[in-house]
């Protein structure tokens, strides 16, 4: 992390617009369209405490992560597989772009897309749909990911050895090119 204020250049800066890729249970990685946009939601709720003298207290309680996409290219066939996989539990896998030095990957294992889309058509702009879904924690705690085993197969990240996260929903990765 740059120790002062200023713009730092050595920061990595990634340019979305990739292929987002899925699976649902033992089947094949499938994509389901270009992302224009993504946003990934960590939210973690704050539980007060009241003792017996009236005086109160505040930490974190329990943790949630929402899942928020706009796919390009849309057509029939895209609309058919979302209405199909919403409900399911599937994994997601997504290639954040590189900057020249490093190429950013994101998985999540359990990800679970609502019936709640958003068809946008314009004469203006191209056709566009957006996803919204949550992501649903680990079974241990803490998301892992082994690249050889969990991604596709044209995933920079690759090994054997797992990776995890600070978090129970999404693993990030980060190769060098």
């Amino acid at each position: 992390m740059p120790t002062n204020t200023r713009k730092s250049s050595a920061g990595l800066r990634f340019k979305s617009g990739n292929l987002l890729l899925i699976k649902l249970g033992t089947a094949a990685w499938e994509g389901l369209g270009n992302i224009i946009s993504g946003k990934l939601g960590l939210k973690t709720e704050e539980v007060s405490v009241k003792y017996a003298d009236n005086s109160t207290a505040s930490g974190e309680g329990a943790s949630s992560c929402n899942i928020t996409i706009e796919l390009a290219q849309v057509n029939k066939d895209v609309i058919d597989r979302v209405l199909e996989i919403c409900g399911s539990e599937v994994k997601l896998y997504y290639n954040n772009g590189s900057n020249g030095v490093s190429t950013q990957e994101i998985f999540a294992d359990k990800v679970i897309f609502k019936k709640d889309i958003d068809w946008e058509m314009k004469a203006s702009t191209h056709q566009k749909i957006n996803l919204t879904g949550l992501i649903n924690p680990a079974d241990n705690g803490l998301c892992v990911c082994v690249p050889d085993t969990d991604l596709p197969d044209d995933a920079k990240a690759s090994g054997l050895t797992a990776v995890d996260s600070n978090n129970p929903y999404f693993v990030i990765l980060e190769t060098t090119d």
